[in-house]
């Protein structure tokens, strides 16, 4: 028997505060950014990237991994930093297809998996955005001794797409 495939969305505030929700975290200009653990397939050195000629600049290029081409955004333009230069922290995160075209994400540095409950994430972004704020942010949650930016993974192609615009 195999299980369904649970597409994750907003933090759900029916949830109790007990319940817990992981995250990926990862460094950006050492800056703590989180992504829902679910919308992740596996994070990668990231192999040779290919550019793609008049791609927006958020779009890095392409590269192969097992036979599978996967689109590389830069993460850091997205979010208003200069350029991503691939260093040997550097990895790239990749996405379940549940999001859409196989895709993945530059980061400076990868960090751990943490878990947050409810009580300890503010100021989730029900609204597509919230004036001045960036689309992708959906909340802060609070760690001990740091902030966790928590980006939503779903509006990531499409922050691509309205570049194209």
């Amino acid at each position: 028997m195999t299980t369904p495939l649970v597409i994750p969305g907003p933090i759900d505030t029916a949830v109790p505060v007990e319940a817990a929700r992981p995250f990926c975290t990862f460094r950006l200009e050492e800056r703590l950014f989180g992504l829902d653990v679910r919308w992740v397939k596996e994070v990668a050195v990231p192999p040779p990237i290919t550019p793609i000629a008049h791609a927006p600049d958020s779009v890095h290029g392409y590269v192969n991994l097992r036979g599978q081409i996967h689109l590389v955004i830069d993460l850091k333009i997205l979010l208003g930093f200069a350029p991503t230069k691939v260093q040997p922290d550097t990895r790239i995160v990749l996405f379940k297809s549940a999001l859409g075209d196989p895709f993945g994400v530059l980061v400076d540095r990868i960090g751990d998996i943490v878990q947050l409950r409810l009580d300890q994430i503010e100021d989730q972004r029900p609204e597509e955005s919230r004036d001045g704020d960036n689309p992708l942010t959906c909340g802060i949650g609070k760690l001990d001794g740091e902030l966790l930016i928590l980006l939503d993974a779903s509006r990531l192609l499409s922050c691509v797409e309205r570049s194209l615009v």
